[in-house]
């Protein structure tokens, strides 16, 4: 057997070795669409209850759709492509007791790994103006055309109205105003009433 093998690998004969422990899921696996949200997504298997997902690497993708492949047997992770190109390999959730500190702190890692990608992609986002960019786009576009008056609605009754309403005015205003006359407190006369009337600061003097 020895001598055989010599002679098979003089003749160029080689092993097989795979590259990844993930040639074969990849190449035996489903491929369906899913949209991701905040990194996780879900398949439900033929038998069996929905398995949510997740990666670190789907943030960036939340809202849009990509292409995943679900190995055949076992799917203990779901092969996530954007366009032809890898961009992640998403695994099972894994469900936390409500008290468990574990649950918080991978909370936590998750809303520093999406503040990590949101201030990346800010620094390539061009800040616009968006005034002046309605201003170039209407630029290119016709004039709008002026509409011509077809018809004049009008109301008999509210045209008297607001004439009525205007004589009112006129003739109030052309009224002569009657003379107010003012009251001068230090001016009245003596009061018959307050005379007879004796005041404790009186029996003091």
């Amino acid at each position: 057997p020895n001598a055989a093998l010599r002679a098979h690998i003089d003749e160029g004969w080689g092993l097989s070795q795979l590259a990844d422990a993930n040639v074969i899921p990849l190449a035996f696996a489903r491929e369906e669409t899913r949209t991701p949200d905040r990194g996780a997504i879900s398949y439900t298997p033929k038998r069996g209850d929905t398995i949510h997902y997740y990666a670190d690497g789907l943030l960036p993708y939340t809202g849009q759709k990509i292409t995943i492949y679900v190995p055949a047997f076992n799917p203990d992770r779901i092969f996530c492509f954007k366009d032809g190109q890898p961009i992640a390999t998403a695994r099972p959730e894994k469900t936390y007791h409500p008290l468990d500190p574990a649950g918080a702190r991978e909370w936590g890692r998750r809303n520093a790994a999406m503040r990590r990608i949101i201030s990346e992609k800010r620094k390539h986002c061009a800040l616009l103006d968006l005034q002046e960019e309605m201003k170039r786009h209407l630029a290119h576009l016709p004039e709008a055309p002026e509409a011509p008056v077809e018809a004049v609605v009008s109301v008999g009754m509210i045209e008297r109205l607001a004439k009525m309403d205007a004589e009112e005015r006129a003739a109030e205003a052309a009224e002569p105003k009657p003379e107010t006359k003012r009251v001068n407190q230090w001016g009245n006369q003596p009061n018959a009433a307050l005379a007879s009337v004796k005041f404790l600061e009186d029996d003091d003097v």
